[in-house]
């Protein structure tokens, strides 16, 4: 026990554990705490020490097992592109930040096959590398991360990333058939508009102008035909008249009354009766 006391000292590997609950005895001690993942596999064991009389011995040792699960998911990382032509390599890898105990098992899907021969394992990282074919054309890639023992409980997945295998008969997706439809049809709309703006600018319309463009327009579908146009001729007679056409009046020429002499006709006979007079 020692005069003055000595002081008790824990620690797991090169670790003081510190805010413990630690219980002295005089020449005993007890630690409780709660286990971490980074003192798996760790020697833990305590120390008395004495400044006053330079002493300080370690207890035995006592290696601590820590069951423990990932804290985070597996995230899939795309070292090659996934649009590719056909038979070209794809390499995929998935990783998790912390390794797990006892080790975790990795695994690939795509679609619903599971790819077994083509892949490569860590502790905390998985690759996969295979041939692209027609029936991965389309298809959702993942990688899964699980413990087969019943000492911890994980079994997560991670992103997917579709494959697309690009050759004569492939076609568009309809993702990216809306896609392109819907840039294109911006593309017009903006056009459409900045040629109305620029021509609106150049030429203004007059207030009159607007009104009659707003009639056309509100009116375009329920315009009725033109009607022809009524014109009362001087021998009370009604005409109709169509709209756009032209109609050629002449003057109406007046009747000769019998017993009637022309202008002509007259000066002729009085030059005849001046000659007969002269005789």
């Amino acid at each position: 026990m020692g005069n003055p006391p000595i002081t008790w000292i824990w620690k797991c590997g090169e670790r003081t554990l510190s805010q413990r609950r630690i219980s002295n005895y005089g020449c005993s001690s007890k630690i409780v705490f709660a286990v971490e993942p980074w003192q798996n596999g760790e020697s833990c064991f305590c120390e008395a020490t004495s400044t006053r009389f330079n002493y300080n011995k370690p207890s035995n040792t006592q290696n601590v097992t820590v069951y423990y699960a990932p804290v985070d998911f597996p995230e899939l990382i795309n070292k090659t592109q996934v649009h590719v032509e056909e038979n070209s390599p794809i390499i995929l890898r998935c990783r998790v930040f912390s390794a797990g105990n006892p080790r975790l098992y990795w695994s690939w899907y795509c679609g619903d096959l599971l790819i077994e021969k083509e892949t490569s394992n860590g502790d905390t990282w998985s690759e996969l590398t295979f041939i692209a074919s027609k029936q991965f054309h389309q298809k959702a890639c993942y990688c899964r991360l699980q413990s087969k023992l019943n000492l911890v409980t994980y079994n997560k997945t991670s992103q997917k990333k579709f494959i697309t295998i690009k050759s004569d008969n492939t076609c568009f997706s309809v993702a990216t058939f809306v896609t392109t439809t819907s840039v294109l049809s911006t593309v017009l709309v903006t056009m459409f508009l900045a040629i109305l703006v620029k021509n609106v600018r150049k030429r203004p319309l007059n207030w009159q102008q607007w009104i009659h463009f707003h009639d056309l327009f509100r009116n375009s579908r329920c315009t009725a035909p033109p009607q022809p146009k009524v014109r009362q001729n001087d021998d009370r007679t009604i005409t109709f008249i169509e709209d756009r056409t032209y109609e050629v009046v002449q003057s109406h020429k007046k009747k000769k009354r019998k017993g009637t002499i022309t202008l002509s006709t007259c000066n002729t006979f009085s030059r005849k009766k001046e000659k007969l007079s002269n005789i």
